[in-house]
């Protein structure tokens, strides 16, 4: 769940990288 959690944040601060 935590992996998850890094994932999404890392989505948010930098959503460019996963388009």
């Amino acid at each position: 769940a935590a992996g998850l959690l890094v994932y999404l944040i890392a989505v948010l601060l930098r959503p460019e990288d996963f388009s």
